[in-house]
Formats: C-alpha cells, structure tokens, sequence
C-alpha cells in the first residue's frame, strides 16, 4: 500500500516545519543572551521590569560554569535572530513576487549588516566585529541560493520531471 500526502498534507507540514524552526532560532537566541551575556544589558531592565529577574538569576547560577566560545556568545545569536525572520517571513510571504518577498526577507538581515558598517564610524553604537556581519548576512544569502535552487528544481532545468 501506498500512502501519498496531499498538498493541503504538504502544506501543513512546510508550515509547522517553517515556524518551529524559526521559533527554535529565536529561542536559542534568547537563551545565550539571557542565560549568558552581561547582566547590564537593555535587555534585563525588561525582564527585571516583568518580574521575572529572580526566576532568570535562578537560571544564570545554574549555567555559571559553563563558558561559551566569544563567536557564540556575541555573533551567533545575531545569526539566529536574523535566521528566525528570514526562515518565517520568507514562508508566509511564500505566494508573494519573487522582488517583494526577497525585498521583505532582507529587510533584517540588511538592516543588519548595515547597522554593524555603521558602528566603526560612530552612527551607530556598538563594537564592530567581522563575524556580527556573516552571521547577520549569512540566513539571507542561505535564503537567495535556496531561492534559486528551488526555482531550476521546479522548472526542471536541475532535474527533468
């Protein structure tokens, strides 16, 4: 017997694969940010403010000893953040024009990328670091060539149908 998946099937599952791997890039994010990044950082002032300050301290003495490589403490989750957009809007802007959904899928990432060619001349805080910039620009350019990929599978110049 043979069991085939429909495309409402197929649909479905491009859904929840799309938003559960978005959700899980932005949840790592988060996580290295509040389980490992400085304390005085903007982001705490939040938490602190939604009373969950304690609940997170709780967590941070529980990982206190565990010390991450300086790529995935400071760039990844900019990486993940941006990989989180692009995975997400990139599916429900799926049935879009091919130029509003790239203009829309890139709206972070560039925003990115912009904001760390910024930040060695002043306009915009920060530390500029190499590494903020691929990981910023890297979900974006992953997105173009699946893009493109895509595009010759369906029409059959990779493979023939």
């Amino acid at each position: 017997m043979r069991i085939t998946c429909s495309d409402k099937c197929s649909s479905s599952f491009a859904a929840a694969a799309s938003v559960t791997a978005s959700f899980l890039c932005l949840l790592v994010a988060i996580g290295i940010y509040i389980l490992f990044r400085d304390r005085g950082m903007v982001v705490f002032h939040l938490i602190d403010a939604m009373g969950m300050g304690e609940m997170i301290d709780g967590f941070r003495e529980d990982v206190a000893g565990v010390h991450l490589a300086e790529f995935i403490l400071y760039s990844l989750p900019d990486g993940l953040y941006a990989a989180s957009y692009v995975i997400l809007v990139g599916w429900l802007l799926r049935n879009a024009s091919r130029g509003f959904r790239f203009a829309m899928v890139g709206f972070i990432p560039v925003l990115g990328v912009l904001s760390e060619l910024l930040q060695p001349i002043g306009l915009v805080p920060g530390t500029f670091d190499v590494w903020d910039l691929v990981c910023f620009a890297a979900p974006y350019i992953i997105y173009i060539i699946e893009e493109i990929i895509s595009k010759k599978i369906n029409y059959g110049t990779i493979i023939k149908q």
